[in-house]
């Protein structure tokens, strides 16, 4: 199958136009937020923690992602201001995970939000960003990028705006496996969350992802100036194998605790009820 598609959907005036990575991108956070945003406010969380929180999340994500791919792909571009200040490109979700944590953390800190809590909301977050992620490979798909090694595979695609060759699909092969994550956790959580410790279903999500990110990177293309093509492992594999050993060993540790022996606080710094008028 040939693949040619132009990214941008349609051009508005200058340099400003409309991407399908970024409209799926923005779709999958709004989902998130709204599936979110229900799990809070179920919880007794105030009407305006949600917003409040992604808008910590995602510039931290962005920042993360941005300055990740700049410091362990593109080492030789920090020295580039121009490139350093376009964050809508080159974004590695390695540090992009990093940095929503941060910005989750650091909203937590500043509102006096417990440490129980955040995990609380990590939880809920791990639930359906499945989709947001899947979105986001997806919108990699139509960019042409991540690209997979040539192959002979009958499904094997020819991302004309690259080269001429067959690769495998790997940006669809990780948009798959996250919609599948997105399937199976939300049923999962709304099922044992009250069952668990908070923060099982973040490690877990992440340990699950990781791997399956370790695995998919053996048929990508090389796409790092420090670890290039003959390496034994890509930089996504490098990467990925710290977080793999502590979330899985964060996951074994949350699973200690005895089915039923959670219950899970409500201690969240409450907005105070207004004043009624006399």
């Amino acid at each position: 199958m040939d693949w040619n598609i132009d990214p941008v959907i349609i051009k508005l005036f200058g340099a400003l136009e409309i991407r399908y990575y970024s409209l799926l991108f923005a779709s999958g956070l709004f989902f998130a937020l709204n599936r979110v945003s229900k799990f809070m406010l179920a919880e007794g969380y105030p009407e305006e923690y949600p917003e409040r929180i992604f808008l910590y999340i995602v510039i931290s994500l962005i920042l993360g992602a941005h300055f990740t791919h700049l410091i362990f792909y593109e080492p030789g571009s920090l020295l580039n201001i121009k490139r350093i200040l376009a964050f809508g490109s080159g974004l590695a979700s390695h540090g992009g995970v990093v940095g929503a944590l941060f910005g989750l953390w650091l909203f937590c800190y500043r509102n006096e939000v417990s440490l129980r809590s955040l995990y609380q909301i990590t939880d809920m977050i791990a639930a359906v960003v499945g989709v947001t992620g899947g979105c986001i490979r997806l919108g990699n798909f139509f960019n042409s990028e991540i690209i997979g090694r040539v192959t002979d595979v009958p499904w094997a695609i020819t991302f004309l705006r690259v080269d001429s060759k067959p690769r495998h699909p790997a940006q669809l092969y990780e948009a798959i496996a996250l919609f599948t994550m997105a399937i199976v956790f939300y049923p999962l959580y709304l099922k044992q969350r009250d069952k668990r410790e908070p923060g099982f279903f973040l490690y877990l999500f992440l340990a699950i992802y990781f791997v399956i990110r370790f695995l998919v990177e053996f048929i990508k293309e090389y796409q790092s100036e420090i670890v290039t093509s003959g390496a034994t492992l890509t930089m996504g594999q490098y990467l990925s194998i710290p977080i793999v050993i502590f979330t899985g060993y964060m996951v074994f540790q949350k699973a200690k605790r005895k089915e039923g022996e959670i219950v899970i606080p409500k201690e969240v710094k409450k907005t105070p009820a207004p004043k009624k008028k006399k």
